[in-house]
């Protein structure tokens, strides 16, 4: 992934990334860290809907 070059593909892969580091915090502390996760899929939601796919990209 280059600057400038994000694809839908790449996002959908960093949320399922993020998503696995948050179920691996433990429940006790996943409280502390939930307006970052929030912020962090709103993000990647806008992200993967403004990208191009990769498909798209290689035209």
């Amino acid at each position: 992934m280059a600057q400038g070059e994000f694809t839908k593909e790449e996002a959908q892969t960093t949320r399922e990334a993020v998503e696995e580091m948050f179920d691996a915090i433990p429940k006790t502390k996943r409280i502390n860290f939930i307006g970052h996760l929030n912020d962090i899929l709103l993000f990647l939601t806008a992200a993967k809907n403004a990208a191009p796919s990769e498909n798209e990209r290689k035209k």
